[in-house]
């Protein structure tokens, strides 16, 4: 999108929770690699994790002269002197991310509040650099290059530019229209001379990496089928990266600084390394290993009390929906690495996988007869729209484009969100008793999404940022006239009453409740709290409050719990002299 422009969505990388590590370096060490005769140091740091979150991105980066570690952990900062113990907490607006040094190790940068701000190193005020009118997805990370610019990917089209005194956006790097949905992860060379990043193939993965320089783009490594995150220049004359899902783990390619290409091939450095950053000396951090969050779908009365578990815990998309009977209830899980679309048989326990292929964070919406789902497939814009037997069986029927959609209650039209990439998301509709061409209801600036027609069909409940917060509108189907606003402090995630005569809705850690009457006159009741719901612990995608669902006779909803994380030896590593270990026989 342009400069300056609404956020944006992207669900192309939410399969994974990814982000960016910034690799900016002192000049004054840049061309003294590590002596050979330096032993291989590793240690880890006693910190809590997970360090990475796929709204926020790199949550670690050490500092170009290889004296302080930046991390955030959860909605704070820190810095650590790698030469003291404790961390010292650096006060900061928001919840930090985007994580990256200026190339003199003074100031520390980061994303929060949709602006970018550098704070002192050794703590201070922080200070604006620009706004970030734009919505940050995986993928997502920032750098701050010698010459005093700051390059940055939103994890949505190209690559932007903004002075690190301050100033707007502007664009840097364009898309490869012809092949690339969008770029990741820049990095700026230590001398200057051009900026990394990985690009994201349309309908693929971010399987290839790239420099520009020059003005000019060079393929530096192409990886079919496989993912390249966070590459970072490495003094010792190599770039790292993360890959996966195969041989996962932080990779180096042999790099020649001079002539701007790979004089090798690429091997293994940590296998169970995630978000690299390298110091001028060459010290190496990195995250070893991930926390996964698990959760649990429960029904809840309106006290607040847990009544009983549908399913097991799960890696979830945690945005339930509940079959038009009440029998089942479908949301998106990954086990095993794979994620589909489960079904659970709310009454006897028992669980099915629809095997929608690359369905991840489209937790299927139902069919008025309950017969089939309805969800999204791919990995990048344009997303496919398909329909496919709840039974699981048959081939999965495509029948559009779009995300978040939804059926009318007669299962003529299905509604959904589609990206324009210059305002934002708009809302569509698609008469599947017509010729099925998608007309648009809603363009405005921002994000228009999760339309849900009332169940006479008259009116549409969607929400909109426009205004710059999020809230929940309705507008009259099928001409989009009118606007009406149903919450007032924020809302996400309408849901219509069985019988149309109420509107619910999520405010951050509460669901809330809106009267509707719709004859003779539209006519909207004050909000209020249908049930307060303990918080789940930890930040959803853009920030987002986790989903629910609500029985016909709107006494029990239907929310995610948390039961805790699937750890894997999650911390941070430091590794002094990281490459002596491969530079000889072992």
């Amino acid at each position: 999108g342009a400069a300056g422009s609404k956020r944006r969505l992207l669900i192309a990388s939410l399969v994974v929770a990814v982000a960016a590590a910034a690799g900016t370096f002192a000049l004054t060490r840049l061309f003294a690699p590590p002596a050979p005769d330096r032993p291989v140091r590793r240690f880890e740091l006693p910190v809590n994790g997970p360090f990475r979150s796929s709204l926020v991105g790199a949550l670690i980066a050490v500092s170009p002269d290889g004296r302080n570690l930046a991390y955030a952990d959860g909605s704070k900062l820190f810095i650590r002197r790698l030469s003291r113990i404790e961390p010292v907490a650096i006060a900061t607006h928001g919840d930090p991310g985007f994580l990256f040094w200026s190339p003199d190790s003074a100031w520390l940068g980061y994303l929060a509040n949709g602006k970018l701000w550098k704070v002192p190193a050794a703590g201070g005020e922080s200070a604006v650099i620009g706004d970030v009118n734009i919505n940050v997805s995986g993928g997502a990370g920032a750098s701050w290059g010698p010459d005093g610019r700051i390059v940055l990917a939103t994890g949505e089209g190209g690559l932007y530019q903004i002075p690190a005194r301050g100033g707007d956006l502007e664009k840097f790097v364009a898309l490869d229209a012809d092949r690339e949905s969008d770029l990741h992860d820049p990095s700026w060379l230590p001398d200057g001379s051009g900026v990394l990043f990985s690009g994201h193939t349309t309908g693929g993965r971010p399987d290839h990496l790239v420099l520009y320089s020059g003005g000019r783009r060079k393929e530096l490594l192409r990886i079919d089928g496989q993912d390249i995150w966070f590459p970072v220049y490495s003094p010792t004359g190599h770039i790292l990266y993360r890959r996966q899902p195969i041989n996962a783990g932080i990779w180096a390619l042999p790099f020649s600084l001079e002539r701007h290409e790979a004089t090798g091939e690429p091997f293994l450095v940590a296998p169970d390394g995630d978000v690299p950053s390298v110091s001028s000396d060459g010290t190496l951090v990195h995250v070893k290993g991930m926390a996964t969050r698990l959760t649990q779908m429960v029904w809840m009365d309106r006290s607040g009390k847990v009544l009983g578990p549908i399913g097991p815990p799960q890696e979830q998309w945690p945005f339930p929906e509940l079959s038009p009977d009440g029998r089942h209830l479908s949301v998106s899980a990954k086990e095993n690495e794979v994620a589909d679309i489960w079904i659970h048989d709310v009454a006897r326990g028992t669980r099915t996988r629809l095997s929608a292929a690359n369905a991840a964070y489209s937790s299927g919406f139902w069919k008025p007869d309950g017969s089939a789902l309805l969800y999204t497939e791919g990995s990048s814009v344009p997303f496919r729209l398909k329909v496919k037997a709840a039974d699981g069986t048959g081939e999965a029927e495509p029948i559009g484009e779009g995300w978040g959609a939804s059926y009318s209650r007669d299962g003529r039209y299905v509604l959904c969100s589609n990206l324009n990439k210059e305002t934002g998301w708009d809302i569509w509709y698609l008469d599947l008793q017509g010729d099925g061409k998608p007309v648009r209801l809603v363009q405005a600036a921002g994000d228009q999404l999760w339309p849900r027609l009332s169940p006479d069909g008259r009116y549409f409940a969607y929400t909109s940022d426009e205004g710059g917060k999020t809230e929940v509108y309705l507008k009259e189907f099928p001409g989009g006239e009118g606007k009406w606003q149903v919450s007032v402090s924020g809302g996400y995630w309408p849901r219509w009453s069985k019988g149309g005569d109420r509107l619910y809705y999520v405010q951050d850690d509460t669901i809330d409740e809106v009267d509707v009457t719709t004859r003779p006159a539209l006519r909207l009741g004050q909000p209020r709290v249908a049930l307060k719901r303990p918080p789940l612990g930890w930040s959803i995608l853009f920030g987002w409050p986790p989903g629910f669902d609500v029985s016909a006779d709107g006494r029990r909803f239907v929310v995610a719990q948390p039961v805790g994380e699937k750890k894997d030896n999650t911390g941070i590593i430091v590794v002094e002299n990281w490459l002596a270990e491969f530079a000889r026989p072992r």
